[in-house]
């Protein structure tokens, strides 16, 4: 599994397309947060082909709470620089 962060809304697509090309038989899954509710223009706005929609998930703030749930498994990965506050 290879784990890819972009910076940005933007980059984050990108790097899904290229993902998909340069990657093609491999899943690649796209990580977007919502940034609200779904007016139904989400995926259009992403510009992503229709095949791609099941690749693509969703975050929305209780999934983001439950990356930030496991605070001693985020001290074991960011060692002395973690701050728990």
């Amino acid at each position: 599994m290879r784990l890819i962060a972009g910076t940005g809304r933007d980059d984050a697509i990108h790097d899904f397309q290229d993902a998909l090309e340069s990657h093609s038989w491999s899943w690649n899954v796209l990580l977007v947060d919502s940034e609200g509710p779904d007016d139904g223009q989400l995926f259009v706005r992403l510009s992503l082909p229709a095949a791609q929609k099941k690749s693509v998930f969703w975050m929305v703030q209780l999934m983001e709470s439950w990356f930030l749930a496991d605070i001693q498994a985020l001290k074991l990965y960011y060692g002395k620089g973690f701050r728990e506050t």
